[in-house]
């Protein structure tokens, strides 16, 4: 800016750094709607959410139970008013397999498999998804070393890979 002062200028930095614009958020009724890893809040009851966020890029990810998260880079390049619809897809079953009747002290059968759970990771379901469903069903492998860093791989935490641990006791 031609004859502007260092002040103005660092007021105008400021001013912008401040400067918002809406993003109303559509998608499924009571999706958790979070912006660059910070929860904004839940969807209503008409899977509307509206939040308010800085000019600039922001990663917005929207997540309901049974459902793959969505994930995606959202523009907010000046302070209007911004709409995203954010389609939640139902998380594909794991193939079910034919699995031996259990026995004492086997995994039921509707145990998982490593497979499924990789197969769960690698369609983006989160490893927070997963957790209840090992605790619940159990798994039908012996957690080793190398299948633990395949899950860990496919995007597995150390809850995920705890919960496995404890199920295969």
């Amino acid at each position: 800016m031609a004859g502007a002062t260092d002040d103005e200028i660092s007021a105008l930095r400021e001013a912008s750094k401040a400067a918002t614009a809406e993003l109303v958020v559509t998608t499924s009724p009571d999706a958790e709607v979070s912006l660059d890893g910070a929860p904004q809040g839940r969807a209503d009851t008409h899977g509307e959410l509206t939040v308010k966020a800085g000019l600039g890029n922001h990663t917005l990810k929207v997540s309901l139970a049974g459902k793959k998260d969505f994930v995606q880079t959202v523009a907010l390049p000046t302070r209007q008013e911004t709409k995203i619809e954010a389609r939640l897809e139902d998380i594909p079953r794991p193939q079910e397999q034919v699995r031996p009747a259990a026995k004492p002290g086997r995994p039921n059968a509707r145990a998982l498999t490593k497979e499924d759970i990789i197969s769960l990771l690698q369609g983006g379901v989160s490893s927070v998804r997963i957790v209840p469903l090992v605790t619940e069903r159990g798994v039908s492998f012996s957690p080793t070393t190398n299948s633990l860093n395949e899950i860990r791989t496919a995007g597995g935490n150390e809850d995920l890979v705890q919960a496995i641990q404890q199920a295969a006791r």
